[in-house]
């Protein structure tokens, strides 16, 4: 039996498109699927009530983050292996299945994820390296848009076969249960991001392989639930890069993340104090945002 667990947070809509696609009658092997509700105040929880009565429902009294909302959901699961599933992704065909019979079949590999599509069908890269701190400052600052290419995406790399990577997208990632039991469940530290790619550094510290299945395929909705809280989104997404970069790197690299993002929130609160003469409340919105994530990144220095 395969455990799944799908968090969700104010997204009845893709919520119900993503239980459809679990529904019993599809594939093979077989599911129990466990929702855990962040407190939605979108009737999310009485929908699952009424149109999927096979799911089994956790519902939390406030939003307790997503690592720590799937880490309730992986205590009560009891099947073997343990997928967690993005509310905004569908599951396409019998790809749960595939997983499940790569895992049995390959005893060294821990975790395994699908080829993630986006909305339209079109291919949204997954599986990839540990994110170095150039990567990540180029993103950050937007120089990769020099580039012109998919920051996410890596050069030379063909996305139709099967390869080990370091990190699997949290929107699909599958692991046996012995690794559970061995490297626990996500940090809860981590409230937003980052938290599947601390959870994949451990599983390969503790001697497991990733692999990337492409022969299994979920539609993701990217970033649904994000958009509903922008400045939280980006206030814990810095919260969980300072966090991983300042646990798994050298102390120098660390210092060099963070000397590169202050200068870009710098650079927001400039730009911000010059805006204040023509948009007196956006400018003024800039420079409170840029002085507060220079305040956070500034008190992320202790080891």
């Amino acid at each position: 039996m395969i455990s799944v667990i799908v968090v969700n947070w104010n997204q009845a809509p893709y919520l119900e498109r993503c239980l459809d696609s679990l529904r019993p009658a599809r594939g093979g092997e077989v599911l129990e699927v466990i929702v855990v509700d962040n407190a939605s105040t979108d009737q999310s929880a009485g929908m699952v009530r009424a149109r999927f009565p096979w799911v089994r429902l956790i519902v939390n009294a406030t939003n307790l983050g997503f690592a720590r909302a799937n880490n309730g959901g992986l205590e009560e699961s009891k099947g073997d292996p343990i997928c967690l599933l993005n509310n905004d992704a569908e599951v396409i065909g019998d790809a749960l299945g595939i997983m499940a019979a790569y895992l049995r079949d390959h005893p060294g590999v821990g975790a395994v994820g699908p080829q993630l599509l986006n909305s339209d069908g079109s291919l949204q890269p997954s599986g990839r390296s540990f994110p170095k701190i150039g990567d990540v400052l180029a993103q950050s600052t937007g120089l990769y848009r020099l580039w012109r290419r998919d920051f996410f995406k890596e050069p030379g790399r063909d996305y139709s076969r099967i390869a080990p990577v370091d990190e699997i997208s949290g929107a699909c990632i599958m692991i046996r249960r012995e690794v559970y039991r061995k490297v626990g469940g996500l940090d809860p530290r981590y409230f937003l991001y980052y938290e599947d790619v601390d959870w994949c550094w451990r599983i390969k510290q503790s001697g497991w392989e990733i692999h990337y299945l492409p022969g299994a395929r979920v539609m993701h909705h990217w970033g649904r639930s994000s958009t509903q809280d922008l400045w939280r989104v980006r206030l814990e997404g810095r919260k969980s890069l300072l966090r991983f970069y300042r646990e798994h790197v050298s102390r120098l690299d660390f210092q060099l993340l963070r000397a590169g993002l202050l200068a870009v929130d710098l650079a927001v609160v400039v730009k911000g104090i010059l805006q204040v003469p023509f948009q007196a409340g956006n400018g003024r919105k800039r420079v409170r945002s840029g002085l507060h994530l220079i305040k956070l990144t500034l008190g992320s220095g202790a080891r």
